[in-house]
């Protein structure tokens, strides 16, 4: 954590209580996690959301991976194991750091609670049912495309619910990242966020198959470009909002995409 966040972030998420805590977990995140380690040096993409359970966890830092979850894993992204040092490694000393990571630019500065939602480590059947087996969790967001560069631990919400005194079934730290730069993320003094940010943007780009001038067409005047351009995006109907991709359905004048282009209500 300490190489991920920035420096002033780091000192606050030390002193910082869980977000959701089970009873006798009312501690600060430096001596929740003290006694905890990770080591990872490669990254293995599972097929089987079934293998982010605590049974298997420590099978990946025998290995020295971390994980990137299937493509159709709801709440979580990126899971970092950690165990605790001073017992024997097993299911039973086992823990995560779970990431959703978001280019979407609805995700700004402000903490979407449903995310970490999401990642609940009960939803996601993380541990076993037992009344020992729940460790603390760190969940995290990263909201890569905020305009507002900040990194946020979300406080511990009042509890109303007597009947459980106030505590959860877990314990959680969340912390959410907003935006891309030295603000969000640790950055050395030699190096900077630049690759990142070209990554970051090639992510949100279109398929640039259906944009005319593409490097095939370079001999080609600007008239049979965009012809062409246009042809392409006729042969992929209703993917993209431009009316080239719909227009078959729709007169002009009457295509609800079309009047939205044109500024009209």
């Amino acid at each position: 954590m300490k190489a991920l966040l920035p420096p002033s972030a780091y000192e606050t998420l030390q002193s910082s209580l869980p977000t959701l805590r089970r009873k006798g977990d009312d501690r600060p995140f430096s001596e929740t996690f003290k006694d905890y380690a990770m080591w990872f040096n490669h990254i293995i993409r599972v097929e089987d959301n079934r293998m982010i359970k605590m049974e298997f966890l420590w099978w990946f830092i025998t290995r020295g991976a971390m994980i990137v979850c299937a493509q159709n894993q709801a709440g979580v992204d990126i899971v970092l194991p950690a165990c605790v040092r001073t017992g024997d490694l097993s299911h039973d000393t086992v823990t995560a750091i779970l990431i959703q990571v978001k280019n979407a630019k609805q995700y700004d500065d402000k903490i979407n609670k449903t995310l970490f939602d999401m990642m609940g480590p009960i939803q996601i059947a993380l541990f076993g049912k037992g009344p020992g087996s729940q460790k603390p969790v760190i969940r995290m967001v990263f909201a890569l495309t905020s305009q507002e560069h900040t990194v946020q631990i979300r406080s511990r919400g009042e509890r109303a619910d007597t009947r459980s005194g106030g505590f959860d079934e877990i314990t959680t730290f969340d912390i959410w990242c907003a935006g891309l730069s030295s603000d969000t993320f640790q950055v050395n003094e030699k190096d900077n966020v630049s690759a990142y940010e070209l990554l970051l943007e090639r992510s949100l780009q279109p398929h640039d198959a259906f944009e005319s001038g593409e490097t095939n067409d370079w001999d080609m005047d600007k008239e049979t470009r965009a012809k062409r351009g246009r042809r392409r995006r006729e042969m992929a109907a209703l993917t993209k909002s431009p009316v080239e991709h719909h227009g078959i359905h729709f007169k002009r004048d009457s295509d609800p995409m079309a009047m939205e282009d044109d500024g009209e209500s």
